[in-house]
């Protein structure tokens, strides 16, 4: 069961010499933590739902209406105890409980569960080679019991060779780095011809990088989307001011108009007031002029009748 070729090289992982190596979390790029800082300096109000699910490379059968922009979701009414489904993540945290050295009987039946699962709802060997290949980069410790899982459902074996052994355990860092001497005796010879490139580049980012990359693209168009948005609201508030201030010179217009007819209105009043009082004054004066003519007539009439009195 354990007799592939990995397993049987000098530098393989399962080799005594890296055991230390293997009980070291594989480090993660200064990428991740830069997303990482990203997200949390950001801080959106509904972060959870742009992360996308850790097996976003296939859409189960039963999720078809759960498809987002973002990913693909599983849907746990559907994918719950009615078909077996596990998720990744739940399938990384166990396996991360597990030992790293011992053939624990619960790290095999959890990946066994997991591939099983798989095959269940429909996914094709390939999708889950390639979910495995992400099962390894994750949880590097178990790469013995996953391959012995690839060997018993007949899924190809990624190549291991000297090459990607030295460059995995480069990406790890050591708490206690082994002894130089013992290193230079471990290293190949340099007659050994070197063979082709590892399986994956130690460049290609993991699923949790990559989820990580997802959820700054979200979040990245939601804040150009609010962006925006709030120009176009600016826009419309400039609008709306222009026409607060159209509005505020029609109404001191219309008040200076008012005033001018109050005014006028008033000019005209006194005017014809004015009229009423000067045509008063002079029937007064006509009165008393008529007035004294009747007493001058009357003066005249008694002076005359005098005259003739005396004259008889």
């Amino acid at each position: 069961m354990h007799g592939s070729r990995c397993c049987q090289h000098p530098l393989s992982l399962t080799h005594p010499s890296f055991a230390r190596l293997l009980l070291v979390v594989p480090a993660r790029p200064a990428s991740h933590a830069r997303n990482i800082a990203t997200l949390q300096r950001l801080k959106p109000p509904s972060l959870h739902q742009l992360r996308p699910p850790d097996h976003q490379r296939y859409l189960h059968p039963h999720d078809q209406e759960a498809t987002t922009t973002m990913g693909l979701l599983e849907s746990p009414s559907k994918a719950g105890p009615s078909t077996g489904w596990t998720s990744m993540s739940d399938t990384v945290a166990k396996l991360s409980a597990q030992s790293a050295f011992a053939d624990s009987e619960e790290a095999h039946a959890i990946v066994q569960t997991y591939v099983s699962s798989r095959l269940k709802s429909g996914m094709n060997k390939g999708h889950v080679s390639d979910q495995l290949d992400a099962l390894e980069r994750i949880v590097p410790k178990h790469r013995r019991t996953i391959r012995d899982i690839r060997s018993q459902y007949d899924m190809p074996q990624p190549p291991t060779d000297s090459i990607s052994a030295i460059s995995n355990a480069a990406r790890r860092r050591p708490s206690n780095p082994p002894n130089p001497q013992q290193a230079a005796q471990q290293l190949p010879s340099p007659t050994t011809s070197p063979k082709k490139l590892p399986y994956l580049s130690p460049t290609t980012p993991t699923e949790p990088q990559a989820m990580g990359m997802l959820e700054v693209r979200g979040l990245a168009q939601r804040l150009q989307e609010s962006e925006t948005a709030r120009r176009a609201l600016e826009t419309k508030m400039g609008e709306a001011e222009a026409e607060r201030q159209e509005l505020e010179e029609r109404i001191s217009e219309l008040e200076r108009r008012v005033e001018d007819a109050e005014s006028l209105a008033a000019t005209r009043e006194l005017e014809k007031r004015l009229a009423e009082a000067e045509a008063s004054t002079r029937i007064y004066d006509l009165e008393a002029a008529v007035a004294e003519a009747e007493e001058r007539a009357e003066r005249a009439e008694r002076r005359w009748a005098g005259g003739a009195a005396v004259m008889a």
